[in-house]
C-alpha cells in the first residue's frame, strides 16, 4: 500500500507499507544476501518475525524497490525497528531517513503502538538519528558459558563488536549461576550454539543446555553500544536484554 509519494530532484520516491511476510518470499533473495544468512537462519528469523507479525516498510526509487525495513510487535505497547537494508545507490541517505520517519509514524498508527526501539549498530547510527531516534541507553554485551545450565560469566565485554577483556563483569555480576529456562538461538561459536534468557511475555520452560554461550545486554552509563527508541515511550519501562533484540531468534 502506497502511504506516501514525493520528487527528490529528478528521482520520484515512494513509500509502501506491506505485511511483513512479504520479506521473506518476494525479497527473501536481497534479505538472504544483504545479511548473508544461511538457509537455516533464514528461517529462524522468519518464523521469528512472522509469529510477532508487523509490517515492511519499502522505499522505492522510480518505481524500484531500493530500501527496507520492518516493525515487528514486542507487545501492545512497542515494536522493534530491525531489518535495516538498501539495495540502490540511488536512494540517499535523507531519503531514507524521511521515508524511515513517514514510515515508522504511519505503522504505530496502524498498529497503535507507543513506539519502537533498535539495538542499532554503528554502521546506521546516523541514519536512524536523522530518522529522529533518540538513544535511550548506552549497553554493552556479556558473555558467560553455559554447562548443564550452570552460567559461568566469562572476563570479557563487547561493544561496537569488539571484544575486550575485563574484570568488571565478573566484579560487578554473579560470577556463577543457575537457570533452567534458557533458549537456544539461531547463532553459534565453534559449533556450539548460543543461548538467551526467557522474556518477560514468555512462559517459563524447563530446558536443559548442556553447553552453550550465554549473550547479555547490560545497560551503562559510559559510551557503549546504542539502545535507540522512536515515539513516545515515557510511559513504558523498556528492557534492556539481548532476549528482545532480533538476534536473539
Amino acid at each position: 500500500m502506497l502511504i506516501r509519494e514525493y520528487k527528490s530532484g529528478n528521482n520520484n520516491i515512494e513509500i509502501h507499507i506491506e505485511n511483513i511476510e512479504l520479506l521473506f518470499t518476494k525479497y527473501k533473495k536481497s534479505y538472504i544476501d544483504t545479511f548473508k544468512l544461511t538457509y537455516d537462519h533464514f528461517n529462524h528469523m522468519k518464523e521469528f518475525k512472522l509469529k510477532r507479525t508487523g509490517f515492511l516498510l519499502i522505499t522505492s526509487v522510480n518505481s524500484n524497490p531500493s530500501g527496507f525495513f520492518t516493525i515487528s510487535l514486542l507487545n501492545n505497547y512497542v515494536g522493534e525497528f530491525g531489518d535495516l537494508y538498501k539495495v540502490s545507490k540511488k536512494l540517499k541517505r535523507e531519503d531514507f531517513a524521511k521515508a524511515i520517519y513517514t514510515g515508522i509514524n504511519f505503522a504505530l498508527k496502524k498498529l497503535s503502538l507507543d513506539g519502537v526501539y533498535s539495538y542499532q549498530n554503528k554502521n546506521a547510527l546516523n541514519l536512524v538519528r536523522l530518522a529522529g531516534f533518540k538513544r535511550l541507553a548506552y549497553y554493552e554485551r556479556h558473555m558467560s558459558l553455559v554447562l548443564f545450565n550452570c552460567i559461568f560469566k566469562l572476563p570479557l565485554r563487547i561493544i561496537n563488536r569488539k571484544l575486550s577483556v575485563s574484570l568488571k563483569p565478573i566484579i560487578n555480576f554473579a560470577p556463577i549461576r543457575f537457570n533452567s529456562s534458557l533458549v537456544k538461538t539461531r547463532l553459534s561459536r565453534y559449533l556450539i550454539p548460543y543461548v538467551r534468557l526467557i522474556r518477560e511475555d514468555e512462559d517459563y520452560l524447563m530446558s536443559p543446555i548442556f553447553i552453550g554461550f550465554l549473550n547479555e545486554f547490560h545497560e551503562i552509563k559510559d559510551a557503549g553500544d546504542s539502545l535507540m527508541v522512536f515515539g513516545n515511550i515515557d510511559n513504558y519501562k523498556l528492557i534492556v536484554g539481548f532476549e528482545y533484540s532480533d538476534n536473539s531468534a
